[in-house]
């Protein structure tokens, strides 16, 4: 079973929203092996979040915050097994503003549903790229949130750009990618018209076992010398 995309959407705060803010715009439909991966952008140094966001009242697992020092960052956060339906990402915080990139996936591992994070906080120019370890069957999925620069698009083989809007800061673009995992390494990335610098990740979503096996026992075969023997 490969892992594939759900659903996704993007939500930007207004400034100053009251805390704690609903993120809509999200519904997950029914799949099993269902993930929730969740990326909020916001202006500077990574401390904006006090309490973990909830989808449903079940509160998010932290993967890591990813800062430009002195800049952007980025807070990326997962949910293994999310209720299906229409629900509200609730956000507590103390920023300004800020935006969010949510994706809903199916199909995929609920042990171990993503490989090491491939990460770029220091970047500077008008793109950036990572390679993610993946296999045949994972989902790549990016991140970016940057200052400055317009037009955000794409680079790396069979990527599409899912969501962008506003990076939260006002004056930068943020985003979210996809690639099917080919074999070897897969790369990719974003680009924009002039030079900007920001932070991004890129990760890989591993593919679900592709279920349990059959409970259905298969017939037995015995020797000759084990019949002999169940027949004394």
């Amino acid at each position: 079973m490969a892992s594939a995309r759900n659903a996704d959407a993007f939500f930007p705060s207004t400034s100053f929203p009251t805390s704690p803010t609903n993120v809509s715009g999200l519904t997950i439909a029914a799949g099993s092996d269902r993930y929730l991966s969740v990326w909020l952008n916001w202006l500077r140094n990574g401390t904006e979040i006090s309490t973990a966001p909830t989808w449903n009242g079940v509160s998010l697992t932290h993967v890591a915050n990813y800062v430009y020092s002195g800049g952007p960052y980025g807070s990326l956060w997962e949910l293994i097994a999310p209720a299906t339906g229409t629900f509200n990402l609730v956000v507590t915080h103390t920023g300004v503003t800020f935006s969010a990139f949510l994706g809903s996936y199916t199909g995929v591992d609920q042990v171990t549903p993503r490989g090491t994070i491939a990460s770029d906080i220091t970047f500077a120019g008008t793109s950036v790229s990572l390679s993610p370890a993946s296999a045949v069957g994972d989902l790549v999925i990016g991140y970016v949130n940057k200052n400055g620069g317009t037009a955000l698009g794409v680079t790396g083989t069979g990527a599409s750009l899912r969501q962008s809007g506003d990076d939260a800061d006002l004056d930068g673009i943020a985003g979210m990618l996809e690639q099917t995992a080919a074999a070897g390494s897969t790369t990719g990335g974003f680009s924009w018209t002039t030079t900007a610098s920001g932070v991004m990740v890129s990760m890989a979503l591993k593919a679900a076992s592709g279920g349990a096996a059959s409970a259905t026992p298969g017939p037995r075969v015995y020797s000759q010398a084990a019949m002999r023997a169940a027949l004394r």
